[in-house]
């Protein structure tokens, strides 16, 4: 039977010289099979493409040549055809000398009175469209993982459809995890923080006049955090002045920013350090000889005593200022040992207790727990608390209450908070404390709060702050409870 249709299928190729042609003359690597799968012929592209001679092929079954974990699916797809049904797919194929081809394959039926005798087959070999892709994938898929690591997305605004395109890394900047949600111009307003709002819209209304822009500004993402970006943004316009699209980039920048600040304070750090040393010793000095003769003075003369109490306070004062000058003019000597928090905490309350009674302000500390020692240097944690102790009293000029509490945090870290009732700090102010001469108080330079940063930087620990103006002010010490240099 099968020789009968091979004969059949020759006769009816070979009566047509157009179709014998498009047959042997076709770019396209052409095949005929008959109803079990074997070769009837092939054309010089389909050797070409497998490295058989046609000779060879009249020996073989189409199963010799595919790679063996495609023949299932391509048995399933030439008893379709059998059936009557064109059917196009990719395959591979093994080359003669060994080597994979891909391809893009369509079976046709051959029918001869209404009954199909056998298939044609046409052959497109895809290696290198396969290859480009792979690799294509490959850039994309490194691109992705590069913007990521950098925090960079890319997005498009397609200004004849109206159609945006924001990229994965753009949807993560803004925190949302859905990568179908539709970003609109509207939505995307609604994430930009509202103080720079107005300013985005500007920039955004004047890029759809063919203006490209660059800006960076807040935003407040899915899950309520604030961050800094940085948008920029190019324009396409066609050969007669339309605008075509407009496109950019879209860079989380908020530890760059957080960095630089960081360098901008250690930059003054730096400042007042060189002026500590400079002129901290020239200042004690005289300070000292000063001090000397006022006491010697004040034995000597009566009825002035107002007078020298004032003059003796203002020089501890200038005392006390250049003592924090000295201790950012060069490193200091430290000695980490082990130290019982409760008993540092307690130590350091009757220092503050006269002041805190002229203040009329109440003292309450409270331990939960058992909390680990601290490997710490003693004196600087005891002057830090102290520093804090003494800016929550002096916030409360008519009174009030101050909480120490104590918790362990885990077992490798120990909380230490302070909380006053006091004037409290406005939140565009809390991110400048620390820094040399800025300060909330009246009279203060700013010297205390950060030789308090720069003590607690040391140890590893951090400064959290959390203030309300009229309400008061809780500043959150973290320390580790085994210190690493």
């Amino acid at each position: 039977m099968v020789s009968d249709i091979t004969t059949l299928l020759k006769e009816q190729m070979s009566h047509i010289d157009l179709l014998d042609s498009f047959f042997k003359d076709n770019p396209f690597a052409l095949f005929v099979l008959d109803r079990g799968g074997d070769y009837v012929d092939v054309n010089p592209a389909y050797q070409r493409i497998t490295g058989y001679k046609r000779e060879e092929f009249l020996k073989l079954n189409y199963e010799k040549i595919i790679v063996k974990e495609n023949i299932r699916q391509i048995e399933y797809y030439f008893a379709q055809a059998l059936k009557g049904q064109v059917q196009n797919y990719d395959n591979a194929i093994i080359h003669k000398n060994g080597n994979r081809v891909e391809t893009s394959a369509t079976l046709v039926p051959i029918k001869v009175n209404h009954e199909v005798v056998g298939v044609y087959g046409v052959i497109r070999d895809t290696t290198s469209q396969k290859m480009m892709e792979a690799q294509l994938r490959e850039s994309e898929q490194r691109l992705a993982v590069a913007q990521r690591i950098a925090q960079l997305g890319n997005w498009e605004w397609n200004a004849k459809t109206d159609k945006r395109i924001w990229s994965e890394q753009t949807y993560r900047i803004f925190g949302i995890r859905n990568f179908s949600f539709t970003l609109t111009r509207e939505t995307f307003l609604s994430f930009v923080h509202e103080e720079d709002r107005a300013m985005v819209l500007k920039f955004m209304v004047d890029s759809v006049q063919g203006k490209p822009y660059d800006i960076e500004f807040r935003i407040v993402r899915l899950d309520g955090v604030t961050r800094v970006v940085h948008k920029k943004a190019d324009v396409e316009i066609d050969h007669k002045g339309n605008l075509l699209r407009v496109f950019g980039t879209m860079q989380d920048i908020t530890d760059r920013k957080e960095t630089e600040e960081l360098l901008r304070k250690s930059e003054k750090l730096a400042v007042v350090g060189q002026l500590a040393a400079g002129v901290g010793h020239e200042i004690r000095n005289p300070l000292t000889s000063i001090k000397g003769f006022l006491q010697l003075l004040q034995t000597k003369v009566t009825g002035y005593n107002k007078f020298f109490e004032i003059m003796l306070s203002e020089l501890n004062r200038i005392n006390s200022i250049v003592s924090e000058f000295m201790y950012l003019s060069k490193p200091q000597a430290t000695m980490f040992q082990p130290v019982d928090v409760k008993k540092l905490i307690y130590d350091i309350l009757p220092l503050l207790e006269a002041e805190a009674a002229m203040n009329n302000v109440q003292i309450f500390t409270t331990i939960e727990g058992a909390v680990p020692q601290l490997t710490c240097e003693e004196n600087q944690i005891k002057q830090v608390f102290i520093n804090l102790l003494k800016n929550a009293i002096e916030s409360m000029p008519d009174g009030g209450k101050v909480e120490i509490e104590v918790r362990p945090q885990g077992t490798e870290y120990v909380g230490i908070s302070v909380t006053d009732q006091g004037c409290g700090i406005p939140k565009e102010r809390i991110s400048k404390l620390g820094e040399p001469f800025y300060s909330t108080k009246e009279k203060g330079n700013g010297l205390g709060m950060m030789v308090t940063h720069r003590i607690i930087e040391n140890h590893k620990g951090r400064i959290d702050i959390d203030s309300e103006v009229g309400r008061g002010t809780a500043i959150n010490v973290i320390l580790p409870v085994a210190y690493s240099g």
